[in-house]
């Protein structure tokens, strides 16, 4: 289904822009601007290393580091979310890490990147429409949406007594409610503390990837209102986190992004062409770090067996 959305989409943009105007649009971004949203897209993996680090229990950071790179890779690049897959697959690789251990902190990871994503996207849109009655709208839609994050914490351990009560017979059922039990376990056996230390490190990795588009889209010569950027790097994050990608999240990750930019009142032309040039530079500055991760990886190898 993803790969259908986004071949049509592909073809409906693509029938107003042709590749030669990505490519011109290319020749015009501003260096600096590319080389500072660069280190601060490095910046934003660090905060993503730290978080993974604490929440798995991985011991050094560059470990942790590298873990994102490779997980980040394949899970921009790969359709339908297939890609997650490779942060358990990798931790139980390398430190031996069970599968529900691991798919425990990936779903807490991911509920924490929805909750901040979905406050950034209420203030945004609290920031662009400016009328009273649809501040008051927007603000009690935010107070809603951390209420109901918050009774998902209150409901979990109320769901795992359930789950355990459940009896069968048969053994695949068996172990379907065995995995599920210790996912549930292991996200309610965090502390309030460390919640709300994920909680934090989430908002600043969201901070910080909002920073890196505003840099990015500045350098690509768009100049609009500030929110209207944010909601557009919103959009083109939530459409990457619903399982409906393509290959690469082409399509999607665009419709995501000009939608809000042609809202903010750029020509469509100009922010289907924008869209398509910022998700070049997005997967460029990925595959960096994914073969700088593979060529450490490889050093470090290289270093052990030279040692021995």
């Amino acid at each position: 289904v993803g790969i259908l959305l986004s071949i049509i989409i592909i073809f409906i943009l693509f029938k107003i822009i042709s590749f030669k105007d990505i490519i011109f649009n290319f020749s015009k971004i501003n260096k600096i601007y590319l080389i500072i949203g660069f280190i601060f897209f490095i910046f934003t993996y660090i905060l993503r290393a730290i978080r993974f680090k604490f929440v798995s229990g991985i011991k050094k950071l560059k470990d942790s580091f590298s873990i994102v790179c490779i997980h980040n890779f394949f899970s921009s690049i790969l359709p339908a979310k297939l890609g997650e897959l490779s942060y358990p697959i990798v931790l139980k690789k390398r430190f031996g890490t069970k599968y529900y251990q691991s798919f425990s902190d990936l779903i807490l990871i991911r509920f924490f990147d929805v909750m901040t994503i979905g406050i950034v996207l209420f203030i945004s849109l609290i920031s662009i429409y400016t009328t009273k009655n649809t501040i008051l709208i927007l603000f009690f839609g935010l107070v809603i949406w951390i209420f109901l994050i918050f009774i998902i914490f209150l409901i979990s351990k109320k769901i795992i007594i359930k789950i355990s009560k459940i009896k069968t017979k048969k053994k695949y059922i068996k172990k379907i409610i065995y995995i599920t039990k210790q996912i549930l376990l292991r996200f309610a056996k965090r502390s309030n503390k460390d919640l709300i230390k994920i909680a934090f490190i989430s908002l600043m990795i969201t901070i910080s990837m909002f920073i890196v588009t505003y840099i990015l889209l500045r350098g690509l010569n768009v100049n609009i209102y500030v929110w209207w950027l944010i909601l557009g790097g919103t959009l083109a994050i939530i459409a990457g986190l619903i399982p409906i990608q393509s290959f690469l999240n082409l399509g999607t990750f665009e419709a995501g992004l000009a939608f809000p930019l042609i809202l903010g009142g750029l020509p469509k032309e100009e922010a289907i062409i924008i869209s398509f040039s910022y998700h070049i530079i997005n997967i460029i500055f990925i595959s960096i770090l994914y073969l700088l991760s593979i060529l450490l990886d490889n050093l470090k190898k290289v270093s052990r067996w030279l040692g021995h």
